[in-house]
Protein backbone atom coordinates (compact mmCIF):
# COMPACT_ATOMS: atom_id res chain seq x y z
CA UNK A 1 0.00 0.00 0.00
CA UNK A 2 1.36 3.45 -1.13
CA UNK A 3 -0.71 5.97 0.09
CA UNK A 4 -3.35 6.62 3.07
CA UNK A 5 -5.87 5.86 0.10
CA UNK A 6 -4.59 2.14 -0.37
CA UNK A 7 -5.77 1.67 3.66
CA UNK A 8 -8.96 0.40 4.32
CA UNK A 9 -11.69 2.47 5.88
CA UNK A 10 -11.32 2.89 9.24
CA UNK A 11 -7.91 2.01 8.99
CA UNK A 12 -4.93 4.98 9.83
CA UNK A 13 -1.30 4.19 9.60
CA UNK A 14 1.02 4.98 12.78
CA UNK A 15 2.70 3.18 15.15
CA UNK A 16 1.30 0.75 17.83
CA UNK A 17 3.98 0.95 21.00
CA UNK A 18 4.05 -1.98 23.11
CA UNK A 19 4.68 -0.83 26.76
CA UNK A 20 5.33 -4.06 28.71
CA UNK A 21 3.88 -6.17 30.56
CA UNK A 22 0.29 -5.09 28.79
CA UNK A 23 0.20 -1.14 27.80
CA UNK A 24 0.15 -0.26 24.42
CA UNK A 25 -0.54 3.29 22.87
CA UNK A 26 -1.52 4.62 19.06
CA UNK A 27 0.94 7.32 17.21
CA UNK A 28 -0.70 8.14 14.06
CA UNK A 29 2.04 8.49 11.36
CA UNK A 30 2.87 11.93 10.38
CA UNK A 31 6.04 13.67 9.03
CA UNK A 32 8.42 14.66 12.27
CA UNK A 33 11.41 17.16 12.18
CA UNK A 34 13.70 14.70 14.37
CA UNK A 35 13.59 11.43 16.78
CA UNK A 36 14.08 14.41 19.74
CA UNK A 37 10.16 15.07 19.33
CA UNK A 38 7.97 16.30 21.74
CA UNK A 39 4.71 13.79 22.71
CA UNK A 40 1.15 14.93 23.31
CA UNK A 41 -0.21 11.70 25.29
CA UNK A 42 -3.68 11.98 24.71
CA UNK A 43 -5.89 9.77 27.48
CA UNK A 44 -9.54 8.93 26.43
CA UNK A 45 -12.87 8.91 28.79
CA UNK A 46 -15.45 6.37 29.64
CA UNK A 47 -15.60 3.91 27.19
CA UNK A 48 -13.11 5.41 24.57
CA UNK A 49 -10.35 3.55 22.88
CA UNK A 50 -7.50 4.76 20.53
CA UNK A 51 -9.68 6.07 17.16
CA UNK A 52 -12.96 5.90 19.14
CA UNK A 53 -12.97 9.27 19.16
CA UNK A 54 -12.19 11.15 16.00
CA UNK A 55 -11.24 14.52 16.82
CA UNK A 56 -7.50 13.47 18.21
CA UNK A 57 -6.46 12.25 15.02
CA UNK A 58 -7.11 15.91 13.80
CA UNK A 59 -5.10 17.48 16.40
CA UNK A 60 -2.45 14.96 15.39
CA UNK A 61 -2.50 16.60 11.31
CA UNK A 62 -2.47 20.02 13.28
CA UNK A 63 0.43 19.66 15.86
CA UNK A 64 3.88 21.00 13.74
CA UNK A 65 6.65 18.76 13.15
CA UNK A 66 8.33 18.89 16.46
CA UNK A 67 5.02 17.50 18.35
CA UNK A 68 3.45 13.90 17.87
CA UNK A 69 0.08 12.57 19.29
CA UNK A 70 0.09 9.44 21.06
CA UNK A 71 -3.38 8.05 22.24
CA UNK A 72 -2.70 5.82 25.23
CA UNK A 73 -4.79 2.39 25.68
CA UNK A 74 -4.85 1.81 29.21
CA UNK A 75 -6.58 -1.66 30.79
CA UNK A 76 -9.63 0.48 31.86
CA UNK A 77 -10.19 1.66 28.69
CA UNK A 78 -13.22 0.99 25.98
CA UNK A 79 -15.95 -1.55 27.58
CA UNK A 80 -13.37 -2.40 30.80
CA UNK A 81 -14.56 0.68 32.45
CA UNK A 82 -15.56 -0.06 36.13
CA UNK A 83 -12.84 -3.12 36.75
CA UNK A 84 -9.99 -1.04 37.32
CA UNK A 85 -9.31 2.56 38.81
CA UNK A 86 -8.36 6.27 38.40
CA UNK A 87 -5.56 5.50 40.68
CA UNK A 88 -4.31 2.10 38.06
CA UNK A 89 -5.05 4.59 35.40
CA UNK A 90 -2.34 7.12 36.75
CA UNK A 91 0.00 4.12 37.15
CA UNK A 92 -0.33 3.20 33.50
CA UNK A 93 0.09 6.57 32.77
CA UNK A 94 3.28 7.04 34.59
CA UNK A 95 4.65 4.33 32.53
CA UNK A 96 3.48 5.40 29.76
CA UNK A 97 5.20 8.75 30.11
CA UNK A 98 8.54 7.02 31.90
CA UNK A 99 8.37 5.29 28.11
CA UNK A 100 7.91 7.99 25.96
CA UNK A 101 10.92 10.08 27.96
CA UNK A 102 13.16 7.28 27.21
CA UNK A 103 12.33 7.32 23.65
CA UNK A 104 12.71 10.95 23.28
CA UNK A 105 15.08 11.74 25.44
CA UNK A 106 14.89 16.09 25.83
CA UNK A 107 11.48 15.93 24.48
CA UNK A 108 8.38 16.99 26.23
CA UNK A 109 5.26 14.65 27.45
CA UNK A 110 2.45 16.86 27.81
CA UNK A 111 -0.66 15.23 28.81
CA UNK A 112 -3.86 15.58 27.45
CA UNK A 113 -7.17 13.74 29.68
CA UNK A 114 -10.51 13.71 27.62
CA UNK A 115 -13.91 13.40 29.19
CA UNK A 116 -13.16 11.21 32.50
CA UNK A 117 -9.34 11.19 31.29
CA UNK A 118 -9.16 14.28 32.78
CA UNK A 119 -9.93 12.47 36.05
CA UNK A 120 -6.85 10.35 35.61
CA UNK A 121 -4.79 13.49 35.20
CA UNK A 122 -6.08 15.04 37.97
CA UNK A 123 -5.33 11.74 39.61
CA UNK A 124 -1.75 11.79 38.07
CA UNK A 125 -0.67 15.22 39.55
CA UNK A 126 -2.29 15.11 43.03
CA UNK A 127 -3.35 11.84 44.05
CA UNK A 128 -1.52 9.18 46.34
CA UNK A 129 1.72 8.64 44.55
CA UNK A 130 1.68 11.52 42.71
CA UNK A 131 5.44 12.85 43.81
CA UNK A 132 6.30 9.55 42.64
CA UNK A 133 5.40 9.59 38.74
CA UNK A 134 7.24 11.08 36.30
CA UNK A 135 7.46 14.64 36.23
CA UNK A 136 5.84 16.05 32.62
CA UNK A 137 5.53 19.55 30.92
CA UNK A 138 2.03 20.17 30.63
CA UNK A 139 -1.49 18.98 31.07
CA UNK A 140 -4.89 19.51 29.17
CA UNK A 141 -8.15 18.80 30.40
CA UNK A 142 -10.83 18.75 27.64
CA UNK A 143 -14.32 18.23 28.36
CA UNK A 144 -13.79 17.28 31.88
CA UNK A 145 -17.07 15.60 33.83
CA UNK A 146 -17.89 13.91 36.15
CA UNK A 147 -19.20 10.27 35.38
CA UNK A 148 -21.00 10.14 38.89
CA UNK A 149 -22.50 13.12 38.83
CA UNK A 150 -23.97 12.47 35.01
CA UNK A 151 -25.09 9.02 35.79
CA UNK A 152 -27.11 10.45 39.27
CA UNK A 153 -29.04 12.67 36.26
CA UNK A 154 -29.66 10.33 33.71
CA UNK A 155 -29.96 7.02 35.82
CA UNK A 156 -32.86 5.77 38.21
CA UNK A 157 -31.93 6.10 41.78
CA UNK A 158 -32.76 2.39 42.45
CA UNK A 159 -30.41 1.63 39.75
CA UNK A 160 -27.48 3.64 41.13
CA UNK A 161 -28.12 2.76 44.59
CA UNK A 162 -27.84 -1.12 43.29
CA UNK A 163 -24.85 0.12 41.60
CA UNK A 164 -23.10 1.77 44.11
CA UNK A 165 -23.69 -1.20 46.37
CA UNK A 166 -22.79 -3.95 43.77
CA UNK A 167 -18.97 -1.89 43.33
CA UNK A 168 -18.46 -1.58 47.47
CA UNK A 169 -18.91 -4.95 47.41
CA UNK A 170 -16.46 -6.28 44.81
Amino acid sequence: MDSNSDLPAGAHPGTLHFVPPSLSAFEPSKPLASSNVNTLLWIGGLFDTPLSVAYPLEIAKALGPTWSLVTGNLSSAGKSWGVSSIAQDAEEMAKLVAYFKDKRPGGKVVIMGHSTGCQDCMEYFVGAKADQRPPVDGVILQAPVSDREAMDHHMPKAFMQEANQLALNM
